[in-house]
């Protein structure tokens, strides 16, 4: 349902999910969000610190419009989709010159939903692309929610006989063993394809209708599948969506991306590097890396960080917002090198220990003091996430160290 308010009676908006949309005094659009609910979010805005470009943006709104859906998912689908129909100035210049999160569909036999984005490389072509996504996170989990309503993912090789740990979990329609044919396939791809264009309704229909001629013509075992993807499509399960607004309102002051770096070498040799990532303050395992150190002898963590970045910078992995290194300003100061020598400035902040592995100090370079600033983000607020990424950097080289330790021995 479709409904206009101004800022002075935001209190009435509905508490339902949906998306919202900001207008000024002459009726242009100035900005498209989500909500897990809509008067909790929008109210946010007069009742919280923003950063310099939402503050701006705050004293021009004069109408509010709002569009309610059934589930946090579909706001999100919708969103991304009215962004990328209306180009609001504000969220498109929000951006800082960094490029919002994708969903593509890559050009295969079997084809696979990837996240992506336009800066980088990807190794096969792909069909379409679904987005912008303004989280990267929440997009991730959006599509594997998709992939196990369809079973449109798999993780081994096509047809090879060997069954993926997907196909035992029930995401995978059985690519990897040759249980499916790529137009059976294609089928199911097209589906999560209708539901990332906002066609929810249509699709339940047309599944529903699937199912009874599968179940008039004996087909049982096709009609169960059917009968399984009709029952999650209605009772979608938004878990990884719903969030309170305290908590929205802080991931979206956190930085997209945040990298984690940590040196493990312990004893003078199997010297080893990891980096973690964060998405909005969530880690995603799935794009953690470790190195083997392979230019530096000795205990020298400043060379170490040096190559490791240098190292990183090399490969077609998103750019970070922020990059946190372990140790102080001789750690810090080598990263920025490496990143000199690429042609790039990115916030870096050295991380210093206390006793206990407790966070004594933040060491930020000034790309890192004047984000920190821009988005309003204090010492308090970040703590909780430097000592995260932190940890999970220092457990992941530790994890890596003893591996490549035991391979020695």
């Amino acid at each position: 349902m479709i409904a206009e308010y101004t800022p002075d009676n935001r209190a009435t908006l509905p508490k339902e999910p949906g998306v919202y949309y900001y207008y000024d005094a002459e009726g242009a659009l100035l900005y498209v969000g989500k909500a897990t609910s809509l008067r909790a979010r929008v109210g946010s805005y007069w009742s919280r610190p923003l950063d310099a470009r939402l503050t701006q943006m705050l004293g021009k709104i004069a109408r509010i419009k709002t569009q309610t859906t059934e589930t946090a998912l579909e706001a999100l689908i919708l969103e991304a989709n009215e962004i990328q129909r209306l180009m609001p100035p504000v969220n498109i210049l929000g951006k800082d010159g960094k490029t919002f999160a994708q969903i593509v569909l890559t050009k295969e036999a079997f084809p696979r939903f990837l996240i992506h984005r336009p800066n980088q490389k990807l190794k096969v072509p792909f069909e379409r692309s679904f987005g912008p996504y303004t989280s990267s996170y929440v997009a991730r989990k959006a599509l594997q929610l998709l992939e196990t309503i369809f079973q449109t993912y798999c993780k081994g090789t096509p047809f090879s006989g060997r069954p993926c740990l997907y196909y035992q979990l029930g995401r995978c329609p059985g690519i990897c063993v040759g249980k499916i044919s790529p137009r059976k396939y294609r089928q199911r791809v097209r589906g999560v394809v209708q539901f990332l264009e906002g066609k929810k309704q249509r699709l339940i229909a047309t599944t529903r209708r699937q199912m009874e001629a599968a179940s008039r013509t004996q087909d049982y075992e096709e009609a169960a599948r059917l009968r399984d993807q009709l029952f999650g499509l209605e009772h979608i399960r938004d878990t990884a969506f719903m969030t309170d607004d305290s908590t929205e309102f802080l991931a979206s002051a956190l930085p997209e991306r945040l990298e984690a770096y940590d040196i493990s070498n312990i004893g003078s040799s199997a010297a080893v590097a990891s980096m973690v990532v964060l998405e909005q303050g969530r880690p995603n395992p799935t794009e953690y890396r470790h190195f083997r150190i392979k230019t530096v002898s000795g205990q020298n963590d400043v060379a170490m960080i040096r190559e490791v970045i240098s190292r990183r910078l090399q490969n077609d992995w998103p750019l970070p917002d922020f990059m946190l290194i372990d140790g102080g300003q001789p750690q810090r100061k080598a990263a920025e090198s490496a990143l000199k020598e690429a042609g790039l400035s990115i916030a870096v902040a050295g991380v210093v220990k206390g006793p206990s592995r407790k966070l004594a100090r933040l060491v930020p370079n000034e790309v890192a003091r004047q984000w920190l600033d821009d988005h309003r983000v204090t010492t308090q607020l970040f703590e909780p996430v430097v000592r995260l990424a932190r940890d999970e950097a220092h457990r992941f080289a530790i994890k890596y160290h003893r591996v490549v330790r035991a391979r020695r021995t």
